[in-house]
């Protein structure tokens, strides 16, 4: 296999790890069972615990970029933050893996992984404060909403629909709450 194939199939492998035994407890050995390599082939590419677990992190932080970048579609804010929330939730069932890691990694209030959690957070809560700050400007949000705050409820508020989708509540009652969700954080 190519070096860039392996990297990749190894990386693949080390999120799902990541999913089932969490961010403080997988390691190589979890890489190499799912991959099948040996655990040596892992740390030849990915020398350190560190370097993996980065490595994972990095993967899932450009997933959320991706997923948050999905609501460009819709004619106004508020759509688009529909568009965000409906992407996010289908995440569950598309890519179980990159959501448990994302909520892991959200509780993980340790040094070696929480500054690039809150990092990764404030720059997602900063996209969803451009969005409304168009959405006040076109006139499509009403102009008392506070930006930044209703960007962290709403950001916030993602958390609960991956719980939700994994809670397996039923569908229509996840795009109530998102629809409620919305409704609340950005009046018109």
């Amino acid at each position: 296999m190519h070096r860039e194939a392996r990297t990749r199939q190894l990386l693949d492998c080390a999120i799902t790890a990541f999913a089932e035994r969490g961010t403080a407890r997988a390691g190589h050995a979890d890489v190499a069972r799912l991959a099948p390599v040996s655990v040596a082939t892992v740390f030849e590419y990915f020398p350190t615990r560190e370097l993996l677990l980065d490595a994972v992190l990095r993967d899932i932080e450009q997933f959320l970029y991706a997923v948050v970048a999905l609501g460009t579609t819709a004619a106004d804010t508020r759509g688009r933050v529909l568009e965000i929330f409906h992407a996010f939730q289908g995440c569950v069932d598309d890519q179980p893996q990159h959501m448990r890691v994302w909520l892991d990694w959200s509780t993980s209030i340790r040094e070696d992984v929480w500054p690039h959690y809150v990092e990764v957070q404030e720059r997602i809560i900063g996209m969803f404060e451009q969005m409304i700050e168009a959405g006040r400007a076109a006139g499509s949000i009403s102009s008392a909403v506070i930006a930044g705050d209703a960007a962290r409820i709403l950001v916030g508020q993602a958390h609960m629909i991956v719980m939700m989708r994994f809670a397996h509540v039923d569908q229509a009652t996840v795009v109530r709450f998102i629809d409620h969700m919305i409704d609340s954080a950005l009046p018109r």
